[in-house]
This record gives C-alpha cells, sequence and structure tokens, in this order.
C-alpha cells in the first residue's frame, strides 16, 4: 500500500498504471525505463525553453515581468523532470525490497548452564 500512495502523491503515473505496477511488481523494471526516458526528454524541453527565456532576455524591450514570465516553462520542465526521476527512484526502491530476502529474527543466546 505505501507504494500506491508514494506513486499517487508524485502524479506522474496514472491510476491505471500504478495499479498494474502494484498488482505486477515486475513490471517496475520497464516503468522505470520509461520514467527516465521521460526525464531526460523534460530535461531537454527546460533546456530549449531556458535558451528561448535567455534569448528574450536580450530582448532590451522586454521589462523584468516579462523575462520572469519568459523563464516559467524551464521551471515547470524542471519540476517535470525531477517528478519523473523521483517515480523512478520509488519504482526502483520497490524493487530493491522485493528481491531482498526477509531479515532473519534476531537469535538471542541464553545461558544453558543456568548460571548467572
Amino acid at each position: 500500500m505505501r507504494l500506491r500512495s508514494e506513486l499517487e502523491l508524485l502524479g506522474t503515473l496514472d491510476t491505471t498504471t500504478i495499479e498494474a505496477v502494484c498488482t505486477d511488481p515486475s513490471l517496475a523494471e520497464h516503468l522505470v525505463v520509461a520514467c527516465l526516458d521521460e526525464a531526460a526528454d523534460a530535461d531537454t524541453a527546460a533546456e530549449l525553453a531556458e535558451t528561448r527565456a535567455e534569448a528574450d532576455a536580450d530582448d532590451t524591450g522586454r521589462d523584468e515581468g516579462e523575462r520572469d514570465h519568459a523563464a516559467e516553462p524551464a521551471c515547470f520542465h524542471r519540476q517535470e523532470a525531477a517528478a519523473w526521476r523521483a517515480t523512478a527512484r520509488v519504482l526502483a526502491g520497490s524493487q530493491r525490497s522485493r528481491d531482498t530476502p526477509p531479515s532473519r529474527p534476531a537469535i538471542t543466546t541464553r545461558n544453558v548452564r543456568g548460571v548467572a
């Protein structure tokens, strides 16, 4: 249930995909790759938006508010990329915890002879 909650909070995957990965954890590996692809696409979009914003900043006819507004798309794409990377980390973590054998209970030794 924790995996579902974390994925829902990130808001990157749709409900059907979240349900699928919670039902079939083997899908997580493929989704990690897809999430990293989405992050790379968002990073590329951010770089393009930053380039456009820098070109707009060179336009002396614009005031500071207009220049700030031109930088907003880049900020949005950076946030989107971060959300996709966080989703990939959550999914990868779910894979690691599923592949890790359960830990053994701590073994305590007693004084077998009854001597304190």
